[in-house]
């Protein structure tokens, strides 16, 4: 984890163009979250607002081939899989990954990956319909 200091203009240093100036006007200090592949090579990283802010998290993807699951550099999936929505979540469960508000069946379908040794923990919000339908898929 780091703490990053101008998280806009930062990633705008390794995605050009993705924030407007506009919104360089309003960049803020965020807790850098690296999301690592299976061989450690970063191919994400979030951003958690620190303070009140209008988006709490921003997840910025690097390589469109591997999917949006923090953990994978740490994880073995020959035990059981604790899956998580987000990645501060995972860091306090052995053997975990965080979904980062993805849908967990794609990003498994997608991959390969059995999930017969993967156990769903969803997030406390039984009102919220997005958890809802990850539930009842």
């Amino acid at each position: 984890l780091f703490s990053c200091p101008n998280f806009k203009q930062y990633t705008n240093s390794l995605v050009p163009g993705k924030f407007d100036d506009s919104s360089l006007e309003r960049d803020e200090t965020r807790l850098l979250i690296p999301f690592m592949d299976s061989n450690k090579n970063v191919h994400a990283y979030q951003g958690r607002a620190l303070g009140p802010s209008a988006v709490k998290y921003i997840t910025i993807i690097l390589d469109e081939s591997v999917p949006k699951v923090y953990g994978l550099d740490r994880v073995n999936f020959d035990r059981t899989v604790y899956v998580v929505e987000g990645p501060i979540d995972s860091m306090f469960l052995p053997n975990s990954i965080a979904s980062c508000g993805g849908d967990i069946v794609s990003n498994f379908s997608s991959s390969g990956i059995n999930p017969t040794n993967i156990v769903v923990v969803y997030d406390n919000e039984p009102r919220n319909k997005e958890t809802i339908k990850q539930c009842f898929k």
